[in-house]
């Protein structure tokens, strides 16, 4: 789920010049239900001001959440299987490595 994540906020070339995963955690509960946590890091376009980082990355998380959505239904999963949350954190701004 992590790499189709990314791959969808790579896809948004004008926002996104790269990203990586850093931190990706699953575990499979009793009954099959897959759970998990990742931490995605993407390097957004050059000439982003500070200030703009936040409401950039407000949009491009509910954005990228529809569309993997959207993907999974395409490919057959149940709507009411999906859970899907993406949300930005501000403690991590700047504490990213550069991806080169």
């Amino acid at each position: 789920m992590a790499e189709l994540v990314l791959a969808q906020l790579k896809d948004a070339t004008d926002k996104v010049t790269g990203g990586q995963i850093d931190y990706y955690r699953v575990r499979v509960q009793p009954g099959g239900r897959v759970t998990g946590r990742a931490k995605i890091t993407v390097s957004l376009v050059d000439g982003v001001a500070d200030r703009d980082v936040p409401s950039l990355l407000s949009e491009l998380c509910p954005w990228a959440q529809r569309e993997v959505a959207a993907r999974l239904v395409r490919e057959d999963v149940p709507l009411s299987a999906i859970r899907l949350r993406l949300a930005w954190r501000e403690r991590w701004l700047g504490r990213a490595s550069t991806i080169a």
